[in-house]
């Protein structure tokens, strides 16, 4: 089987350097944010040329610091894409707002328009290496916070990611472009005061035990921790290396997918993708990955949701959402993760070829 994404090879690339940096971990007796959690944040500020960097312990939590940083209140309305993983909007409705669900387009990217004027805060989600239009959302004169999980690396209008937005925030997922084992996030921010209300927020809030009653911001546990800092630490130094095949691949994908007729994903003008996922469009996405499955390639559907539609996610304004649904039917994404072999990669293309119909050629939303 080709897997999505294959642990093992991780492991055995960065093994020479993660575990003697894990054994300094564990003899020093520290495991609270130290070297490695300094080493890692100077790093993703050095990338990213924001002023402040935080470790937390997933992107999830650091969508739900930004949340708690900007002091939302319960009843707010918080705008944001209608289609992802839904761990990107779950921290709304746990502080009590309220979502408001945009549609995808064709570029899979979050869409825009004047329900924006009603909105009291944006949430822009850039998806599969792409970003979303900053400078579009920016319009708006709303803090955007930018859920940046998926697009560290991307470049809107040649500027990292990461730089856009009141905040933003990075996924260390498995199957994100600078995995861990498990996942990791950090939070990343220009303004003093916002930076200093998330350093202790993912301190539950205050700095430390003698603060008695003057505990400033309500906040929760998301402090990092020395050897998941190792570990960001150690792919962080990778992802160059990473990302070069990555882009090798996803050229070689891209250049017989058009041979065969299948069509992919592209990315808007605006945007530098990082390669995050290889997307192709076919007829009946799920058929389409149980085949590919059986021949032995591990194909996934990104993704199966409709926000709007889902009841615990109680949106403000219902509408259609045919982005949404084009994706929900049509998308896989098939592997394309830098620890492919050339034979592997052939072996994809070959087994494409196999399960392809007529039917399957050519869409596009």
């Amino acid at each position: 089987m080709i897997k999505y994404i294959d642990l093992p090879r991780l492991h055995k690339e960065v093994r020479h350097k993660l575990q003697p940096r894990s054994e300094e971990v564990y003899q020093s007796g520290n495991h609270f944010p130290g070297k490695y959690c300094e080493l890692a944040e100077n790093l993703l500020k050095e990338m990213s040329g924001r002023k402040h960097a935080w470790l937390v312990t997933s992107g999830t939590a650091g969508i739900l610091s930004m949340f708690l940083a900007n002091k939302i209140q319960p009843g707010s309305t918080i705008a944001c894409t209608n289609y992802s993983c839904p761990a990107t909007v779950m921290p709304i409705n746990l502080i009590g707002a309220k979502p408001v669900f945009f549609d995808v387009n064709k570029y899979g990217q979050q869409t825009y328009d004047d329900r924006l004027k009603d909105c009291d805060y944006i949430m822009a989600t850039g998806l599969y290496g792409d970003t979303y239009d900053h400078d579009e959302f920016a319009k708006y004169g709303k803090p955007i916070m930018n859920d940046s999980a998926q697009s560290f690396g991307a470049k809107y209008k040649g500027v990292e990611s990461l730089a856009h937005g009141q905040m933003s925030i990075i996924s260390f997922s498995t199957n994100k472009n600078c995995p861990i084992y498990g996942t990791y996030g950090a939070v990343l921010t220009d303004d003093d005061e916002l930076a200093e209300r998330l350093r202790l927020i993912r301190r539950n809030g205050y700095e430390n035990r003698d603060v008695a009653l003057d505990i400033p911001i309500i906040g929760m546990n998301m402090q990092p921790h020395e050897d998941k800092a190792a570990q960001v630490f150690t792919s962080l130094q990778f992802l160059p290396e990473w990302q070069r095949r990555r882009t090798e691949i996803n050229d070689y994908l891209e250049e017989q997918c058009k041979k065969i007729g299948i069509s992919t994903r592209q990315s808007p003008e605006y945007s530098t993708r990082n390669y995050h996922k290889f997307m192709i469009f076919v007829k009946d996405n799920r058929k389409f990955v149980e085949a590919m499955t059986e021949k032995g390639v591990n194909c996934q559907l990104h993704y199966t949701y409709n926000f709007a539609k889902t009841e615990v996610l109680k949106p403000v304004w219902n509408t259609e959402y045919p982005g949404t649904e084009w994706w929900r039917q049509h998308a896989v994404t098939i592997p394309s993760n830098p620890w492919l072999t050339t034979a592997e990669l052939k072996t994809i293309i070959e087994t494409l070829k196999d399960t392809v119909t007529e039917e399957d050629l050519g869409l596009c939303l």
